[in-house]
């Protein structure tokens, strides 16, 4: 006769083994989809050897081939496999950092964010004007049309500084603060850049949310401190406190 307890003890049991298999399947899609791997080596056994690699600027010197054949040893490497793992630690964010190499972004450079971020400022203090007004009721459907248009003359002010490219570039970056992987980022750029491209108003609808949003500088943050824009960010931190 079958124990009913014992029977649901050994379901849930095999219900949560199913369950973390699924888990595990799901972060393999993931990580198989990001690109970062070759035949020979997963993504972790790529950061594992980058992070066992000396600067880049020491490749040259003599003790870097040391290192060489014992990471070909460790991990049962040809040279042929050892220069095709060098080549996409140089070519990743995360990866070429760890070497000792800060990677250029898409397009953005300090200029970009300091538009962007004064902009934002600008929105942010109207905003606030409203939102005290709000708490006292006073808040009507004529201030509501001035505060949208004072929005929309920063939004038409900052995207007659930048260029499509620069929007579509510090937009990808506030994306990617709630990603796992900084491999979305250039899939994310290439879809922001094709809509800017197609149509000024998704441009300007895009940067007028991001205006709006009073999480814009840990957004940002989020997103330089994925792509391992340490100098960028400490810039940034230094002036706007992101």
């Amino acid at each position: 006769m079958i124990n009913i307890n014992v029977l649901l003890d050994r379901f849930n049991v095999a219900a949560n083994h199913i369950e973390d298999l699924h888990n595990l399947i799901v972060i393999l899609k993931e990580e198989y989809a990001t690109g970062t791997f070759t035949s020979k080596l997963s993504r972790n056994q790529l950061f594992e050897i980058a992070g066992r690699l000396p600067p880049r600027d020491a490749w040259s010197e003599h003790g870097f081939l040391g290192i060489r054949e014992k990471i070909k040893r460790d991990f049962s490497l040809s040279s042929n496999d050892f220069t095709r793992a060098l080549n996409v630690i140089q070519q990743h964010y995360e990866l070429a950092k760890l070497i000792g190499e800060i990677l250029p972004l898409k397009a953005a450079n300090i200029e970009t964010f300091r538009v962007f971020i004064n902009g934002w400022k600008v929105s942010a203090g109207h905003k606030a004007s409203d939102d005290e007004m709000l708490e006292k009721n006073e808040l009507n459907s004529t201030m509501v049309d001035i505060r949208d248009k004072k929005l929309y003359a920063v939004c038409d002010s900052v995207l007659s500084q930048l260029r499509t490219e620069e929007i579509a570039d510090i937009v990808s970056i506030c994306r990617l603060s709630d990603e796992y992987f900084s491999e979305m980022y250039h899939v994310i750029y290439c879809d922001y850049l094709n809509k800017f491209q197609e149509s000024v108003v998704n441009c300007k609808s895009t940067v007028a949310h991001y205006m709006r949003k009073a999480t814009l500088p840990n957004l940002l943050a989020g997103g330089l401190q994925l792509l391992r824009q340490d100098t960028i960010f400490n810039i940034l931190n230094g002036e706007f406190k992101i």
